[in-house]
């Protein structure tokens, strides 16, 4: 966790720039839900079915903003904003999840 998840998180965070293109925050975006998705095959033992749900819905929303980004690109940048809110969420559901695993095992 400290290793693979935390520096993904702390790097997309850091990247997101209001000045962005629509065509940039696309690629930005679409990156950030790779590497949520990668993660579901590092950690086999969580279940991903809440997360995968949502990433679903950013894919999905990606793709609308993808298609806008030439000739809606003020809307495309809205959408793209909004998924990257929903990454930061479901981002957070693995924080949290691994937060109450750390304390299940300190516990014993």
């Amino acid at each position: 966790y400290r290793d693979t998840l935390v520096p993904v998180l702390d790097a997309d965070r850091d990247e997101g720039a209001t000045d962005a293109s629509a065509s940039d925050m696309v690629e930005t975006v679409r990156e950030r839900i790779d590497a949520v998705e990668a993660y579901y095959e590092r950690r086999g033992d969580h279940n991903h079915t809440i997360p995968r749900h949502f990433v679903t819905l950013a894919r999905t929303l990606h793709e609308d903003a993808r298609q806008l980004a030439d000739t809606q690109p003020e809307r495309a940048r809205g959408i793209l904003t909004a998924t990257a809110a929903l990454l930061d969420h479901v981002e957070d559901l693995y924080e949290r999840n691994q937060y109450s695993i750390m304390l299940r095992r300190l516990r014993g």
